[in-house]
């Protein structure tokens, strides 16, 4: 089937950097802040005087969104390390069967062994999806194909064709591994906003609005600086999982063009409020399909913005802590670019990771498709050019971490 003009390659594979990140540099912060989670429950330490207080109440509460990280870290290290049991797992629970050897399954198998060699297609004859995929081993994936899928190709055969793509593009990005049926590491993701909001925003903020003075001045400082701690780290997976969706888009559009991504995109409905943390909104996927060279641009810069909203975050929040404290405006702003200081060079090794790989990707791109998929046909990717223009913001971060800071 003869490609079309369209978006280039693959995007960067960020969720696999995010996890590698966390796995080497995060877990040793969360490991050195096990003393304080238990000094929290069991009212010890700096926390002995809120014994019995409900102040402590609320540290506890946000203690346990604290763990979020960690749980975030184990549920991806679970989605890689077990694929063959996700797998039957996964099959078992959806009932998921080969196919039958009816005609649109045959035509649905040889349209996918075109473009994903060696992919198999399991059927579920129910469900309200339409297809995903789940790895069926370290180096082997398939797809899970719903009866509204099967309805759409016999009704519109190539919008039923681009959500098959969209699923290849999946294996040849390697995502199956992390974020396809049954992945922990999904569902972390999707629970961590619900428990944020529920454990850790809603009770400060009731607790503020009813017994505005009974929070001492340093435990409300406290309170307001680890309560937007899990936005801060999960901003960064969010990001990376939806680039991966837009990524994912890419192919359907280079071999179908962008109408036919519409199409699938108006049948599956878009993105739900369960599944945004995981899925950019339809609108966001409609705009990214046919981008110019500034979309292509944003899209690889995407993640490395998002380090920087993620400290943008960490000072807004520390701005209020600060004056909660009783510190001077002055001496707020004064410690608030010591933070920004030390926030830079606590992110050097994600910035520096982030602007090698923008630099060495579009080197990289095929050789990593490969490895999911040694038979798959060779696509266009993007030019390096558009690469080096995204490196240049990770590389300024990395640059102004090393610039010494001078107080005022």
């Amino acid at each position: 089937m003869a490609g079309r003009a369209g978006p280039g390659g693959i995007l960067p594979p960020w969720i696999w950097l995010f996890l590698t990140l966390y796995l080497v540099w995060g877990l040793r912060a969360q490991v050195a802040g096990v003393r304080r989670w238990i000094d929290v429950f069991k009212g010890t330490g700096d926390y002995a005087p809120l014994a019995g207080h409900a102040s402590l109440i609320l540290l506890r509460m946000l203690v346990v969104v604290e763990v979020l990280p960690v749980a975030l870290l184990v549920a991806g290290v679970l989605s890689v390390g077990f694929p063959a049991l996700r797998a039957r797992l996964v099959e078992r629970r959806l009932r998921l069967l080969p196919a039958d050897g009816r005609p649109v399954t045959v035509e649905m198998q040889r349209f996918v062994d075109g473009f994903a060699p060696g992919t198999e297609l399991r059927f579920a004859m129910s469900g309200h999806r339409l297809a995903r995929v789940y790895p069926a081993g370290r180096r082997r994936a398939r797809i899970a194909v719903f009866l509204p899928l099967v309805r759409l190709w016999r009704t519109d055969r190539r919008a039923a064709q681009a959500v098959l793509l969209h699923e290849i593009a999946h294996i040849r990005q390697g995502d199956h591994l992390v974020v396809g049926l049954g992945s922990p590491f999904l569902w972390t993701v999707r629970i961590w906003a619900p428990v944020f909001v529920l454990l850790g925003l809603l009770p400060v903020l009731a607790y503020f609005a009813i017994a505005p003075h009974a929070l001492a001045a340093a435990v409300a400082a406290q309170l307001v600086l680890v309560s937007t701690r899990p936005l801060r780290v999960l901003i960064l997976p969010v990001i990376a999982l939806w680039l991966s969706e837009l990524s994912a888009d890419r192919l359907p559009v280079q071999i179908l063009g962008p109408e036919a991504l519409r199409r699938e995109l108006e049948e599956g409905g878009g993105a739900t409020l369960r599944s945004l943390p995981s899925h950019p909104p339809a609108t966001v996927r409609r705009w990214t399909s046919t981008p110019g060279p500034s979309g292509t641009l944003a899209l690889l810069a995407a993640w490395p913005a998002a380090i920087v909203v993620s400290l943008l975050i960490a000072l807004v929040t520390a701005a209020p802590a600060y004056l909660l404290i009783g510190t001077s405006v002055s001496g707020t702003a004064r410690r608030l670019l010591e933070g920004a200081h030390t926030l830079l060079a606590d992110a050097r090794l994600t910035t520096a990771a982030a602007a090698a790989v923008l630099l060495a990707w579009p080197y990289l791109v095929h050789a990593w498709t490969r490895r999911w998929l040694p038979d798959a046909p060779s696509l266009p990717s993007d030019p390096p050019g558009v690469y080096r223009a995204a490196a240049v913001l990770p590389a300024v971060l990395l640059i102004a971490s090393f610039v010494p800071f001078a107080p005022t």
